[in-house]
């Protein structure tokens, strides 16, 4: 009798711990989904914040100061993030955090371009799968 009452007590404490490894188990993947929700946010709002830095220069009539404002915070950004040198045009559109200027159809690269006595119309032509801003235009009007 009191070897079936010790096989009791360790069924029991078998059982127990069984519970406890369920729980933990259902515990710790309940929390990977708001983990995962957390760092999609993460992610989202550092998108948000390095394309502002661009898209408050969009729009047409755009004085030459502010053109020529873009073209050093492109430079700027472009340095901050390690690009002394562009992208091959082959991983340009694919890398994150690289802005060019478009100089296609009389686009503006320099701000040795800009006219003082001009407005430029800046675009956002283009944008990283990930969802940077890696395009600009600036035309003059």
């Amino acid at each position: 009798m009191e070897n079936a009452s010790k096989a009791l007590i360790i069924a029991g404490a078998i059982l127990i711990a069984i519970i406890l490894i369920g729980l933990g188990v259902s515990i710790i993947s309940g929390m990977q989904g708001a983990i995962d929700s957390g760092t999609d946010t993460a992610d989202t709002y550092a998108v948000q914040n390095f394309n502002s830095q661009f898209t408050v220069y969009e729009g047409e009539n755009m004085r030459a100061t502010q053109a020529r404002q873009l073209i050093s915070t492109i430079n700027t950004s472009n340095g901050q993030n390690g690009f002394s040198t562009p992208p091959s045009a082959a991983e340009i559109d694919k890398t994150d955090k690289y802005v060019y200027l478009d100089s296609s159809n009389n686009g503006i690269t320099s701000s040795g371009s800009i006219k003082s006595n001009k407005t430029y119309t800046i675009t956002v032509e283009g944008y990283s799968p990930s969802g940077y801003i890696n395009k600009i235009k600036i035309v003059e009007n």
